[in-house]
């Protein structure tokens, strides 16, 4: 299978770049909103059941409405979906994506009820610097100084955000290290993704990926945890809830962008989710935000806006 490279375009301004893919960029940060209710529901979940029990229920929810979005893609755009049988590699990625998220998805919750969260959002901010190095040996990507320039800001941002909250502790190393396992997994997942979606629509991969993770959560959480079901309708609210929101839509809007966006862009608009969260918090419960939390979340809003408009961001 061909790998494409993604080389800027010379002579093309930010405007004419994205023409065409408001779309995609809309469903990114749309998705990002989604994903950023993820903490919230596990946290919620984890208090009834443990983190492996937690991310199966979020796959086998997830499955009948990815089967119906699945279903209705293909009758109405039936030109789009090929008929033509997979090529080994490409079941052989679609299996590693579904492989990645069943380990990716529980080490981030474990991560939620060892650490800190502003350790586990620290750490996990190194996604994107995983996605960006990967996307250059892997598929040989070429980003530009712009993207790079974004790179720095963001991550800077993302770092000052959770700096002052991050605890040194002894005790928390499991959680720490689960959530830095979790990075780099996330990163190899949007990798993943991004060459499936050359071939494969996004409810499809969603579909098996939640499949294959549903079977793999649910015998080691069947095995290893106390307690598969939650016993309250809060838990179940909380799962319910991750499933639908955070995977078919958070999931399913991401997965949908990464066919025009590249696997870098999308990695670093993950620093946006600590951003939403807090301006939920001050939305819904009126919690003040310092000043030099008003500069980092600028800083990283800035930072993804100068990586998204940069020629990398965008596949040709």
């Amino acid at each position: 299978m061909e790998h494409q490279k993604i080389q800027p375009r010379q002579g093309t301004t930010f405007v004419a770049m994205l023409e065409g893919q408001p779309l995609a960029i809309a469903s990114l940060l749309t998705g990002i909103m989604a994903i950023a209710c993820a903490a919230i529901f596990i946290k919620i979940s984890t208090t009834e059941i443990g983190p492996i029990a937690t991310i199966s229920h979020r796959f086998w929810i997830a499955i009948v409405p990815l089967s119906l979005w699945a279903g209705v893609e293909r009758l109405l755009r039936p030109s789009e979906t090929s008929s033509n049988p997979l090529a080994v590699d490409e079941w052989a990625l679609l299996l590693l994506a579904g492989v990645i998220a069943a380990v990716d998805l529980p080490l981030w919750a474990f991560s939620l009820t060892r650490t800190s969260v502003a350790n586990a959002m620290v750490l996990s901010d190194l996604a994107p610097l995983f996605t960006t190095l990967g996307a250059w040996l892997l598929w040989r990507q070429r980003f530009d100084t712009r993207f790079l320039v974004g790179l720095a800001i963001s991550l800077g941002g993302a770092v000052a955000i959770g700096f002052g909250d991050v605890q040194l502790d002894a005790q928390q190393a499991w959680g720490d290290g689960a959530a830095l396992l979790s990075a780099l997994f996330l990163s190899v997942y949007l990798l993943t993704l991004e060459r499936l979606r050359t071939r494969l629509s996004a409810p499809v991969i969603l579909l098996s990926t939640s499949t294959i993770g549903a079977l793999i959560t649910g015998v080691i959480a069947l095995v290893v945890e106390h307690q598969f079901f939650p016993i309250s309708s809060q838990g179940w609210a909380a799962v319910i809830g991750l499933a639908l929101v955070s995977q078919v839509l958070g999931q399913g809007l991401i997965t949908y962008s990464l066919s025009r966006l590249s696997s870098g862009v999308v990695a670093l608009s993950y620093l946006l989710e600590p951003v939403l969260s807090a301006l939920g918090a001050w939305i819904l419960f009126s919690e003040t935000l310092s000043l030099f939390n008003e500069v980092a979340f600028a800083l990283v809003i800035l930072g993804v806006y100068i990586a998204i408009s940069s020629q990398s961001a965008v596949k040709d």
